[in-house]
């Protein structure tokens, strides 16, 4: 059976006030049952009677009196409830002097009754016995009024580093202000009583100034007073020498020159421990850390519920509010401290309201008890409590890395360390750092590959960017801050087409909040050349990593402060802003940005960026259906590559193109060139080209009945896609592999394939893939008389296709519908769409692809030989020659009333 908590920290098993309560209710009916019990009355009628012959009959005797279970003695006693058992049973029967002295005031035993159970518990010493021999017995823990809560595990294990089998005897508690370290601390005390026989002695050090004082403190919470010619350490030691006590010295960062006098302490008491909580570790021998972290997001917020219920008992939270809640406690780090301070605003605002607010937290983070002390009232001085401890050029490092978003390296930190005109010359940053991590205001974060990396908590960050705008500093070290981001941007964009895209992908990400730091802060100072340098190096992580809407925000916005004046930064910011335009299917805006670009790299004489441009807006050509204008796009790209010797630009023209040849039928050139492209990419090492140009000859193969080749080249570049984190091309694939497996008969397989590649096309944002999905998924469905369902893939996939003008796509969508109608007898609608769709094919010179020929030709001969010869020509021909639009609404109508 697993032990309470003691009364001090009851429920600090971490379960919301509410199970507090039920657990307290419990007890005390637990307590009323036992009156109920055979022998109750006796007990009660007998209070003062003799001292029964054992101490566990006794210890019974008393606890019956009281009204109380094991459990509830053992929680008011601070014991667990197996070592009362095992005392009223006699399974123990020489409690320890430490054991009876809190057992008898849970009880509120008098001084007659409390010799009696001392001569119970050791009769050889008569009623008189001493509980502490020369050092007073220890004073009662601090009892905090509130709960304690999701600290069960850091209990636990604060209580193991003490008695444990690889116990020390200096142990310190270490995090920033308002983690809970003193709360910790008491409640891992609370259930180590029984391991010091001596007790447990409570130093409160924060109203402490001079650390010489330090152990005249001690001394006065041990209850031993100076002996005249010796020290305060000495007459302590004497008082420990031979004792078994442990010691917690509470709020220690500001008195750290006290270590010496608690390392004599430890040197000359070795039945002593001493459990500190300190914002810095000491630094004496045999000491180890243990830092508090912030909460886990479920503690965090059952702590905000369990504070909010206190603070208004109607509150009642709905889902809604307990995501509200969950956003506070993410915002605010996990701090107990905010936590508790932000749940006390539910008497005036709902969680909603209050989340909406903590854009600038320390104003709201105010308004603690006022029995508390004053540093732990408002988070603001909390964190001024550290700050305050900090030498001058320590002060000064702390508020220059308040720039930093989401974390740093020591190389960003370097960055913004020094004034650029130096008059401000600040110690190695290396040694600021390891200063500020020790103060708690810095925080180690899980290693990234190689570089060490560091976060300041967004309180702790708010507060150091007031100090930094109060130190008139703000505009110079964002500045730094900048423009170190932006040479990193500048290094990645070669690298993320090379052989460590990967490495830098990851980078990237890890600093994409300070890459969105500095981009803001260039836009509000107006220096919009930063910003659209940093769109133009930054467009390809944002497609490949998924945050293309994003991307586009950035590129338009920095567009808006620019100039008109050609120059590489504006060509650059404008082919990005195409490129994530194309890529959601705005082709219109796309096109309008890939000309712009053109017209700056034609003023620039600029071939190697001009044979790009017209290479993309060749695939704006192809995505829209206008193939012939897609080739002769290409072709122009490929002959100016060439002639610039960009091996890079040759093998996207010959992709591209390898691309259009697949879906103009011509699968042999498309092969060809395919394959000079791939060979091109692996000389390259382009890892996501090399992925692109695998998926595309998967497609031709898939097209020219080779299954097993396609199916080879899907799977190689799905594992590609997915070992690069691209999320795009991992959907591309999927949708390949998907259509080859349909075509080996295995449909089920097809169709999970194609729903996960419709998720992740959605999530990204791109339209176009998402139509041609449902397309596929609508066909699939039609094959197991799944009708409606398929009617509504079908339909909410043409709808998509002519939003983005997709051709192709509407295309195969109206095929699909014509194969429902034929299935629900109206084979006249049928070919009335089939005649549409083989008009826009013919139009787009994109005839059906071979390996769905059988499938297309089914459907058409259903239709067929449910007409008489003149009426399937009549219907085919009314849709091949009526307005596209027209043949649109038809099919969508008729989808419709299927679903």
């Amino acid at each position: 059976m697993r032990t309470r908590r003691t009364t001090q920290h009851a429920h600090s098993s971490g379960t919301v006030h509410r199970v507090g309560r039920l657990a307290r209710y419990t007890v005390a009916e637990q307590g009323a049952s036992s009156a109920r019990q055979p022998g109750y009355g006796e007990c009660f009628n007998n209070m003062a009677a003799p001292s029964p012959s054992t101490f566990g009959q006794a210890l019974r005797r008393h606890r019956l009196i009281a009204g109380l279970t094991q459990e509830g003695l053992a929680e008011r006693a601070g014991i667990s409830a197996r070592a009362v058992q095992d005392l009223e049973r006699g399974v123990n029967l020489t409690p320890r002097a430490e054991t009876v002295r809190l057992l008898s005031e849970a009880l509120g035993l008098d001084a007659t009754a409390r010799a009696g159970l001392i001569a119970a518990a050791h009769p050889e010493l008569g009623s008189a016995a001493p509980l502490g021999g020369t050092l007073p017995a220890p004073p009662a823990l601090p009892v905090p009024l509130t709960t304690l809560v999701g600290r069960d595990v850091e209990i636990a294990t604060v209580a193991d580093n003490v008695r444990g089998a690889t116990a020390t005897r200096m142990l310190t508690l270490t995090g920033p202000g308002g983690v809970g370290k003193t709360r910790l601390a008491l409640a891992a005390a609370a259930t180590l009583t029984e391991h010091f026989a001596d007790g447990i002695f409570w130093v409160e050090l924060a109203g402490l100034h001079d650390p010489a004082l330090v152990p005249d403190q001690v001394a006065q919470a041990l209850g031993i007073r100076d002996e005249a010619g010796r020290t305060t350490v000495d007459t302590v030691l004497s008082a420990l020498a031979k004792r078994k006590a442990l010691l917690v010295l509470d709020n220690l960062e500001h008195l750290l020159p006290a270590a010496e006098s608690i390392s004599r302490l430890l040197a000359g008491a070795p039945g002593l421990t001493i459990l500190a909580t300190s914002r810095s570790r000491l630094r004496v021998r045999g000491e180890r850390e243990f830092p508090v972290l912030p909460l886990a997001d479920a503690a965090a917020v059952r702590l905000f519920l369990t504070r909010a219920t206190d603070a208004q008992p109607t509150f009642r939270p709905s889902s809604h509010d307990v995501e509200a809640v969950a956003e506070i406690c993410q915002r605010l780090d996990g701090l107990p401290l905010a936590i508790e301070l932000a749940a006390a605003w539910v008497r005036v605002l709902p969680p909603s309201a209050l989340a909406a607010r903590l854009e600038r937290r320390l104003p709201l983070l105010a308004g603690g008890p006022l029995d508390a002390p004053e540093r732990q009232r408002t988070m603001r001085a909390a964190i001024a409590w550290s700050h305050d401890l900090l030498a001058p050029a320590e002060q000064r490092f702390f508020r220059r890395l308040a720039v930093f978003a989401g974390g740093f390296t020591l190389d960003a930190a370097e960055a913004i360390a020094h004034d650029s005109d130096q008059h401000h010359l600040v110690p190695e940053p290396l040694d600021l750092l390891a200063a500020l991590r020790d103060a708690s205001l810095v925080q180690p974060l899980e290693p990234s590959g190689a570089e060490a990396r560091f976060m300041l908590l967004e309180t702790v960050r708010e507060y150091g960017l007031e100090q930094l705008a109060t130190a008139s500093e703000a505009e110079r070290v964002q500045r730094s801050h900048a423009l170190y981001y932006l040479n990193l941007a500048e290094r990645a964009e070669p690298e993320l087409t090379g052989p460590g895209q990967i490495d830098w992908l990851e980078r990237l990400e890890r600093e994409h909040a300070n890459l969105r730091a500095a981009r803001n802060w260039s836009l509000a100072a107006d220096v919009p050349d930063i910003a659209l340098r940093l769109v133009g190096a930054l467009w390809h992580f944002w497609q490949v990593r998924g945050h293309v809407a994003e991307g586009r925000e950035w590129a338009e916005a920095a567009l808006a402060h620019a100039g008109t004046a050609p120059s590489a930064t504006l060509g650059r910011a404008l082919r990005a802003s195409a490129l994530l335009a194309e890529y959601q299917g705005d082709y219109d805006h796309a096109v309008a940005r890939h000309q712009a670009a053109a017209e700056v790299w034609r003023a620039l004489g600029d071939d190697r960026n001009l044979a790009r441009t017209l290479d993309h807006l060749g695939n704006c050509a192809h995505d829209r259906g206008d193939f012939p204008l897609a080739i002769a796009l290409h072709e122009q790209a490929l002959s100016l590559a060439r002639t610039t010797g960009d091996t890079r630009a040759i093998a996207n023209a010959l992709g591209n193109l390898g691309i259009t040849g697949i879906h103009l039928g011509d699968l042999e050139t498309a092969r060809l060139r395919l394959e000079e492209a791939l060979h091109l990419f692996r000389k390259l090492d382009h890892a996501h080209a090399i992925g692109l140009a695998l998926a595309h000859l998967g497609v031709v193969a898939l097209r020219q009945g080779n299954l097993p080749a396609a199916i080879a080249f899907d799977e190689e570049a799905l594992a590609l896609a997915r070992v690069l984190h691209d999320d795009d091309e991992e959907a591309s694939a999927l949708v390949n592999l998907s259509d080859a497996v349909a075509q080996s008969g295995d449909t089920q397989r097809a169709i999970v394939l194609l729903e996960q590649s419709r998720l992740l096309f959605a999530r990204l944002g791109n339209r176009r893939a998402t139509a041609q999905t449902l397309e596929r998924l609508g066909a699939l469905a039609t094959a197991p008389d799944d009708l409606p369902r398929a009617a509504a893939l079908l339909s909410e996939g043409l709808t998509l296709a002519r939003e983005v003008d997709d051709n192709l796509t509407i295309a195969a969508s109206l095929e699909g519908i014509a194969s429902l109608a034929t299935r629900r007898a109206q084979p006249a609608l049928a070919a009335c769409l089939l005649g549409a769709a083989a008009a826009l094919r013919s139009a787009l010179g994109a005839p059906v692809a071979a390996h769905l020929q059988t499938r297309y030709n089914a459907n058409l001969a259903a239709a067929r030989a449910a007409l008489s010869e003149q009426a399937f020509t009549t219907a085919w021909e009314h849709g091949r020659t009526r307005p596209l639009e027209e043949s649109l609404r038809a099919g969508l109508e008729f989808a419709n009333t299927l679903v």
